[in-house]
């Protein structure tokens, strides 16, 4: 059996080179059988002669063992290099043969009748030469296959099965021989032809699942009780991606040996279905694959502060619906089911206006737990086995949500290398407010005992997050998120976190947002289905709170991040009357005075100012006479204390530009 692979030989010249080393190898092996050898007794040159004389016939054919040695630089089996080295030792053997039995037909003829007589010693033997995916060859070299099979080789006792498609294979002959018919060719060529009938769809279904269940068993193991989502996701892959695109068993290893090479590296951070569904994509549709990268890069941009531009959405809609209008996918009759796998796609056959980037509320934090290809954290795993730039990694957050229950040391650590970790060109504690996204994605599958670690941790660090100057005008996006992490097991945790935790500038606006979600002091803010604290830990919470802003008084107060949220906390749910007469201590000095308004600042932003610290007079009014403020810090401004003054000044600059 000889299993002849041209592809692996690289040049059309090369190939009957090539094809002789092997047979004369193989015919070599046979003299060297015991049993053969006991049957050739009666004519024991018959091996050797038969080999010197193919020898001299594959010189003449193809210049000799000059060509086997070039054409042995192509075989990375080795074996027509080691044919080359046999047909230079056979050389001796070719000089028994007389000049005049030198020409191709002469030596054909002889060949032809020593393997007739090697037949008839050894009953029953017979070379079989297997030539797999002609029709994978170059043209020219496929027809060369053609004229080896025809005429150069066409020896008894060798009879060459070869597969190749005949389609193919046809139009190869048509175009290199200049003929109108190549199938009429290949009939004169093959005594017996085996079609093999088409994979059934259904069964090439199979054949991929059952792939992927031996390489992968707990891939596809779903629920559909508990996971009817996934379920779906994966009928459709087979029924409707895998059916439409794998059409041979080739089509379907290929798929399955893309997915055995990349999914071991990124099983922890990636979903298989989707990996699985994008591979398909990548064998079989180039262009689709091109879009879906880029898609997923646009919404990925949504975790780093980017939208798409105004005509992107429709663009892009149409960029999809042509790509699929390409390969012959109509609207109005397949489903595809891409929006499975890719947020935002709801619309994009929409009759009226086509869009994409449409997400829903809700969408990217469900992809990003489950680490879906559309997950603005993970989508980058798919494509090149690592995290988004701008990404939190997920055993950073795994990491954390233990520890805040077994070791809170660890989990502070964590959370200050978190807070710490710089940007390149965002300003502030950018990663703090993506770690902080991600666990409010995770919310709802957080244990009671991991909310109340949580809470702990966060009243430890929450103040010395301070928003950059001028970002947000002053609002704290990471404080308003940590508040929405606190659910109900926190509730008769609070009150002790309120008297001792550090972040009490934090922990005042955690209890002036749930003051407003239960209708304290104004009932008409009430927002039940925000609530997750209880009255009763509520008032005793608040007691706490207020206990510690007699402790702290205003010189403490003015002293934490975002004095004002405190101040507005305790005027609103306290004795305005205390909080009055301690201001009024406060500023009995001239400096306390200055402190206390220097802490009352906010921020605006002008189109021909720009980004700018500022005082409201209204915001003065909330706690002092404005007028009197006003005059008083008039008669500072002759101070002759020059560090004083310099302070005054600055403050009647930050209120004089507010009034103007």
């Amino acid at each position: 059996m000889i299993r002849f692979e041209p592809w692996l030989v690289g040049t059309k010249q090369a190939l009957l080179a090539s094809f002789f080393s092997q047979l004369i190898g193989v015919i070599r092996d046979c003299g060297t059988d015991p049993h053969i050898a006991e049957k050739l007794a009666s004519n024991p040159t018959i091996i050797d002669q038969i080999l010197a004389r193919m020898s001299r016939y594959a010189a003449h054919l193809e210049k000799g063992s000059l060509v086997l040695d070039y054409a042995g630089a192509f075989d990375p089996t080795g074996k027509t290099k080691a044919a080359a080295a046999g047909v230079k030792i056979l050389s001796a053997l070719a000089n028994w043969i007389a000049p005049k039995d030198r020409s191709l037909e002469k030596l054909k003829e002889q060949i032809t009748h020593d393997l007739r007589t090697l037949s008839k010693l050894v009953s029953g033997l017979r070379f079989t030469v297997a030539i797999d995916d002609l029709d994978r060859l170059d043209p020219e070299e496929s027809v060369e296959i053609l004229r080896l099979v025809k005429a150069v080789a066409n020896f008894p006792i060798v009879t060459y099965l070869v597969c190749y498609d005949r389609e193919v294979l046809a139009e190869h002959v048509k175009t290199v021989l200049k003929i109108k018919d190549g199938h009429k060719y290949i009939e004169k060529i093959f005594q017996t032809f085996l079609p093999l009938p088409p994979q059934e769809p259904f069964a090439l279904r199979r054949f991929v699942r059952k792939l992927l269940l031996e390489a992968f068993p707990d891939a596809l193991q779903s629920d559909s009780t508990t996971d009817k989502e996934r379920l779906q996701r994966e009928q459709i892959f087979f029924d409707i991606w895998v059916g439409r695109f794998v059409e041979t068993p080739r089509d379907a290893i290929r798929l399955c040996e893309a997915i055995k090479f990349g999914w071991p590296f990124i099983q922890t951070k990636a979903d298989f279905i989707d990996f699985a569904w994008l591979q398909l994509v990548k064998l079989q549709c180039h262009s689709l694959h091109t879009w879906v990268r880029n898609y997923v890069v646009n919404i990925g941009s949504y975790r780093d502060g980017g939208r798409p531009g105004d005509d992107e959405p429709s663009t892009e809609a149409q960029n999809l619906l042509k790509i699929f209008q390409d390969i012959g996918w109509r609207i109005d009759r397949d489903r595809y089911g891409i929006d499975e796998f890719l947020p935002g796609l709801k619309y994009y056959t929409d009759n009226e206006k086509p869009r994409v980037f449409d997400v829903e509320k809700g969408e990217l934090e469900r992809l990003e737990n489950d680490r879906r290809l559309g997950s603005p954290s993970h989508w980058r795993y798919y494509f090149s086995f690592d995290a988004p730039s701008y990404a939190m990694d997920d055993d950073i957050l795994a990491r954390f949500t233990r520890a805040v229950v077994t070791s809170p040391q660890e989990a502070l650590s964590v959370l200050h290398q978190v807070i710490l970790r710089p940007h390149a060109t965002q300003p502030g504690h950018y990663y703090f407010e993506v770690f902080l996204e991600r666990l409010f994605d995770q919310r709802v599958s957080l244990k009671p005992d991991q909310l109340i670690g949580l809470a702990t941790i966060l009243s430890q660090v929450m103040d010395d997050v301070g928003q950059p100057p001028g970002i947000n005008f002053g609002r704290q996006i990471a404080w308003n998120r940590a508040i929405t992490l606190l659910a109900s097991p926190v509730s008769p945790h609070l009150a002790k976190l309120v008297k001792d935790a550090p972040a009490i500038n934090w922990l005042a606006d955690v209890i002036r947002d749930q003051a407003f979600v239960l209708g304290v002091p104004d009932q008409s803010t009430a927002r039940s289905e925000r609530q997750w604290i209880s009255r009763e830990h509520f008032d005793a919470s608040l007691k706490a709170l207020l206990l510690r802003f007699n402790e702290m008084g205003i010189a403490g107060i003015i002293k934490k991040p975002v004095p004002l949220a405190m101040l507005y906390c305790w005027q609103q749910l306290g004795d305005k009357n205390e909080l009055s007469a301690a201001i009024n201590a406060e500023i009995s000095s001239d400096f306390g005075l200055l402190q206390f308004l220097d802490a009352l600042k906010t921020w605006i932003a002008t189109s021909n100012k720009g980004v700018y610290q500022h005082i409201r007079p209204e915001v003065v009014g909330h706690f002092l006479d404005y007028a009197v403020v006003r005059e008083r810090l008039k008669k500072f401004s002759d101070d002759p204390y020059p560090p004083l003054k310099e302070k005054v000044s600055g403050i009647l600059k930050m209120i004089e530009d507010r009034e103007a």
